[in-house]
């Protein structure tokens, strides 16, 4: 992920272009607090985005290191744009974090979905019940994968996940559950990052979410500074 390399290894490279460029020497703590402050302007923005969802979800968790101790990150994800509708982290993996993450996931979307894809951890099936079904019908069905060779599978997530787990070895982990980082990530890969697998296009795109412009970051940066 781009944005987690220029938090880790490529922080000083910036501190170097900036003194080189511009004439101005900054610390690399100051770069960090710039980037503390416009990841919280564009993540209260695309927090009042509503991208236009497929019924079907996938969910998934992975193990981070933050401030030295091992927690879980969780995501959700659209299967049909890839688009990741909330991040979590977490000290636990159990039904109350669950929840919390597609209560969280609801509420950015507006909706539920019809189906919501996960591995086999039995943590999903009770929060699925509390926080998804409706009486509706049809109810909202659980589909278990106990590997992702099988076919539906969670490859897409389990994909990003491989790429986030690659740098997390890099950095050694973030400084805090509450980082900017991991919603820079989310910002990241929805707005920014084109996929091959949806021919070019990005999540957010495809999820009828047009970021316009040449620099996505600048764009967003401009978007959320118009509504401050």
């Amino acid at each position: 992920m781009a944005l987690i390399g220029i938090v880790s290894a490529q922080i000083t490279f910036i501190v170097d272009h900036v003194n080189q460029f511009y004439g101005f020497k900054v610390h690399y703590s100051t770069v960090y607090r710039w980037i503390q402050r416009f990841m919280r302007v564009i993540n209260d923005y695309t927090a009042t985005l509503k991208p236009e969802l497929s019924l079907i979800w996938h969910t998934d968790e992975m193990m981070i290191k933050s401030g030295g101790k091992w927690r879980w990150l969780w995501n959700v994800m659209d299967e049909q744009s890839r688009f990741i509708i909330a991040s979590r982290v977490s000290a636990k993996r159990d039904v109350s974090e669950a929840r919390q993450l597609f209560a969280k996931a609801v509420e950015q979307a507006s909706m539920k979905p019809n189906c919501m894809v996960t591995d086999g951890l039995q943590a999903y099936g009770e929060a699925i019940r509390k926080e998804l079904r409706t009486m509706r019908s049809p109810r909202n069905m659980h589909r278990r994968l106990p590997s992702i060779r099988g076919i539906p599978n969670n490859n897409a997530i389990e994909r990003l996940h491989g790429t986030i787990r690659e740098r997390d070895k890099v950095l050694r982990g973030i400084k805090k559950d509450d980082s900017p980082i991991i919603e820079g990530i989310r910002n990241y890969y929805n707005f920014i990052r084109p996929h091959q697998t949806l021919d070019g296009k990005t999540p957010a795109e495809v999820a009828g979410i047009e970021i316009t412009g040449e620099n996505k970051w600048i764009s967003l940066i401009k978007k959320a500074s118009s509504l401050t």
